[in-house]
């Protein structure tokens, strides 16, 4: 009613403990309650995910397939500097070129 027609969700791994620690408190079923509720209300939903090595990087295939047969765009992201946070990210780098 407000002309929201899609939304964009943050989303790097669907394994629960993994979500847990890269959030620092997220609960990754509620994400997935919320995906429900915003696809079940008609908005499209695009999800990002941020490559990272050693982390995510083998979870990305699966991720893709099902995002899509979800009915839903994937896009993953190269990590970037975020500033003045508690981890670096420098060595999970995963260069999407290859």
């Amino acid at each position: 009613d407000c002309g929201v027609k899609r939304i964009n969700v943050s989303l790097d791994t669907l394994d629960p403990e993994k979500f847990r620690q890269i959030t620092r408190w997220g609960n990754l079923d509620k994400v997935m309650e919320g995906i429900d509720a915003a696809q079940a209300a008609g908005l499209k939903v695009k999800l990002n995910a941020v490559a990272l090595k050693d982390f995510n990087d083998a979870e990305l295939p699966e991720m893709l397939r099902w995002a899509h047969g979800s009915g839903m765009e994937l896009t993953v992201i190269e990590t970037m500097p975020m500033g003045e946070i508690d981890a670096d990210r420098t060595d999970q780098y995963l260069p999407l070129s290859l």
